[in-house]
């Protein structure tokens, strides 16, 4: 019967075993906020208290062999598996996750060779597999080191054999995009290779360097993504940006980051590149605006003391027109099919950036034209009387605004689906609060999808006494439902989480 007990926990344990794994990798092996997401998802569940209940009559059987603590075992055994609800989390088998793997079977095989009492040491290590990876991990430290290096070390000699000019870009939001516009703006004038997808880390760029980049590259244009500080100073302490770009400053990754300062200290490490010439700047966002630079600075925004700066804005669904001034001298005039006011800014920047790399005002304004939407951040699609506005990557406050500022100015039944704005820490029900307050205006219907986020925002639709909401457990569930109508409808997806933000 004990040999049924453990096949049990085994069945119970080896499915969560890959889920923690998982969740590891998708914080990025970052302790703290890796074991945040195991208190909010896992540690404080039904399913986890009945599994507690159960190891602990397991325990009581292995001292006192009485048969109706095993059923007693069994029994809550059960119960925990019932009620799971399993996050939708499987770990990317990189070399990296295979030797963290290797590392946890070799140090949970080996007390077995020491220990006689291995039923009990088969308990200890069930209910500590969230730590056992931790502590893995901090075994294979120096080990990653010495590889880390190696990788960085071989794209630095690489870099150093081509010689681009290197682009870097950061910032809070809008740095994705930016880097595909540029590319667009310069790819006819210069050899140019940008980062793929969102590789925005220290060894992500190391790795495109070494298995993608061109011989013949002339411009490298490489997002800088940070998760906590010095995470920018050690990317351009090894790959030196010449020209740098902050898309803006604001609550993003608050979970680790705590506070704005702290964001905007991270994002200003961009100057610590020794070959920085000139850094391009949001001049609209307050943080930014105050700092005083030590390089040339290029000044982007929507008010007449920036360099580069826009009026005479038009913006529809279908298209965005306005014009440019430089030094409040008219520059140029753009029609694009990008949509957003975000937009405006990412193309702001794309086109500083290309003048100051000498690419002709023409082939600028005719490259803009061609330019389409990053696929899931605010692109438009079109199925018979549905209309699909994705922004589905990810969301912060300024992005939610401004796809709320396109969706209400559709025609159509309006309707958003949203988990709400997660990763903001102290300020998670504050940001959640002031979009609620955007969304009870304008819009037909809206979809929360359920987390910890989305129920300050249902909070707030029930002290206003708005009833046109419907609260549903999966993002599959929210978009059937909404295609049940048969009127021409705009359906906004706005932010399709992580899965360690949502169970399913």
């Amino acid at each position: 019967m004990l040999i049924i007990a453990c096949f049990f926990l085994l069945i119970i344990s080896f499915p969560k075993f890959f889920v923690f794994l998982g969740l590891f990798q998708q914080n990025h092996y970052h302790f703290k906020k890796y074991l945040k997401n195991l208190k909010k998802h896992y540690f404080k569940t039904i399913s986890s208290y009945l599994e507690y209940i159960s190891l602990c009559f397991l325990i009581i059987y292995y001292i006192y062999p009485e048969w109706y603590f095993l059923v007693l075992f069994l029994f809550f055994i059960l119960g925990s598996f019932m009620l799971t609800e399993q996050l939708i989390i499987t770990p990317v088998f990189t070399s990296k996750i295979k030797r963290l793997l290797f590392v946890i079977i070799f140090f949970s095989l080996v007390p077995y060779l020491f220990c006689k009492h291995h039923t009990l040491l088969y308990l200890l290590e069930i209910m500590f597999l969230p730590f056992i990876i931790i502590a893995c991990s901090i075994i294979c430290i120096p080990l990653e080191k010495i590889i880390n290096q190696y990788y960085i070390h071989k794209a630095k000699k690489k870099l150093n054999k081509i010689k681009p000019i290197i682009l870097g870009i950061t910032g809070s939001y809008g740095k994705t995009s930016t880097k595909n516009y540029i590319y667009h703006l310069i790819k006819q004038h210069y050899f140019s290779y940008m980062s793929p997808l969102s590789y925005n880390t220290q060894m992500g760029l190391a790795r495109c360097i070494n298995e993608k980049m061109p011989p013949l590259t002339e411009v490298f244009i490489a997002e800088a993504g940070a998760s906590q500080a010095k995470d920018i100073e050690k990317i351009v302490k090894h790959f030196e940006f010449n020209i740098g770009i902050i898309t803006d400053i604001g609550p993003q990754h608050l979970e680790t980051f705590g506070n704005i300062e702290n964001v905007l200290n991270t994002k200003l490490e961009i100057l610590k590149s020794k070959a920085l010439e000139v850094l391009i700047i949001n001049n609209d966002n307050i943080y930014l605006k105050k700092v005083k630079y030590p390089v040339k600075v290029i000044r982007v925004g929507f008010n007449k003391d920036a360099d580069y700066y826009v009026d005479n804005i038009e913006m529809n669904e279908n298209k965005t027109v306005f014009d440019v001034f430089y030094k409040q001298d008219y520059f140029m005039h753009i029609e694009t099919s990008l949509i957003g006011r975000h937009n405006i800014y990412n193309l702001l920047f794309s086109i500083a950036s290309a003048i100051y790399l000498g690419v002709p005002k023409d082939v600028i304004s005719n490259n803009i034209s061609k330019i389409n939407p990053v696929d899931n951040r605010l692109s438009l699609t079109k199925t018979g009387n549905i209309k699909i506005l994705n922004d589905a990557f990810s969301t912060n406050i300024v992005g939610f605004k401004n796809a709320l500022e396109v969706l209400k100015g559709t025609s159509s039944l309006k309707v958003v689906i949203t988990p709400g704005i997660v990763d903001l820490g102290k300020k998670l029900k504050e940001l959640n609060i002031e979009i609620s307050k955007e969304l009870i205006t304008g819009l037909d219907m809206i979809y929360l999808i359920d987390n910890e986020a989305s129920r300050y925002i249902e909070e707030y639709f029930i002290s206003q006494k708005f009833l046109n909401y419907k609260v549903c457990k999966t993002f599959k569930e929210a978009y059937h439902d909404a295609l049940k109508n048969k009127e021409e409808v705009t359906i906004l997806i706005e932010n399709d989480l992580p899965d360690n933000y949502l169970r399913r």
